[in-house]
């Protein structure tokens, strides 16, 4: 029971800080916390193999189309 009051006030303190935050600093916040396009393409290339490897029974996943070939 503490832990979920405990747990409730920090996110009530978290969300005034956010609110009474200025617009400013919140903007320079969540421009400096964005995630290059880069990385999500590569997440994404990962996730596909990673689900390729899962569906095909846990066999070698392709990476490339030049290496069919060789598996």
């Amino acid at each position: 029971m503490k832990n979920g009051i405990f747990l409730v006030a920090v996110i009530a303190i978290a969300w005034g800080l956010a609110v009474a935050c200025p617009a400013s600093v919140r903007d320079k916040f969540a421009e400096a916390t964005q995630i290059p396009e880069d990385f999500h393409v590569e997440a994404d290339r990962q996730m596909a193999m990673f689900v390729s490897w899962a569906r095909d029974d846990r066999a070698r996943p392709v990476e490339d189309m030049h290496d069919r070939d060789l598996y």
